[in-house]
């Protein structure tokens, strides 16, 4: 379980070399993916329209491995960039908020060609699909664990949490639309919400 709430902000930077960023970015009208390792996986900058990407991570649970999910991405659109330019080129796509927080670092730490994939959201959905994240009324309790999800390992291997699972083939909008419902099933079977959207967070300068 959390230990810890954090309410979050940023500070712009002059420079962000050697700094972290918050990929995927959940926050604001649409999450946005961008870089999370697509150097070391070409196929993740190849993703089309309606592809479902399930972000978490496995942890030991009772002497074996599961699965805990973080964040569902539905791509809606994307655009590609070169890394070095990312501020410029994303600048009337993202918010002001996503050029520091993520796109600043992109910039100062990567030399490669990029992709930005575009949530689809609950108004603006991929054949009924959108974005979201695990969550909870505000009222209930102050923190959950992460659901664990089950599926074929050809998706997901518990094992080798960082290794993307699933981009060895094209997939039908219908088996995307089969996997997508089996996250949300087992999230909401969790006792948990679809969280869809995040404010942004407040700027500071220090």
């Amino acid at each position: 379980y959390p230990r810890y709430l954090w309410h979050p902000y940023y500070v712009p930077k002059d420079n962000y070399k050697c700094l972290h960023n918050t990929d995927p970015f959940i926050f604001g009208d649409r999450f946005l993916y961008s870089n999370c390792r697509q150097k070391k996986n070409p196929g993740l900058t190849r993703l089309g329209s309606g592809s479902v990407i399930a972000f978490g991570s496995g942890k030991k649970v009772a002497g074996g491995w599961k699965w805990l999910l973080d964040t569902v991405l539905v791509v809606s659109d994307y655009l590609q960039f070169y890394a070095p330019e990312a501020c410029q080129r994303l600048v009337d796509t993202v918010p002001d908020e996503f050029l520091s927080v993520t796109a600043g670092p992109i910039a100062d730490n990567q030399r490669t060609s990029l992709r930005l994939y575009r949530g689809a959201t609950p108004d603006d959905p991929v054949e009924g699909m959108f974005s979201f994240f695990p969550a909870m009324a505000v009222h209930e309790k102050s923190g959950f664990p992460r659901p664990s999800i089950e599926l074929p390992s050809e998706y997901f291997n518990p094992g080798n949490c960082r290794a993307p699972k699933g981009l060895g083939r094209e997939r039908t909008i219908e088996e995307l639309r089969t996997l997508w419902d089996s996250l949300v099933l087992q999230v909401r079977e969790a006792g948990l919400l679809l969280g869809t959207y995040a404010s942004l967070p407040e700027r500071r300068n220090l």
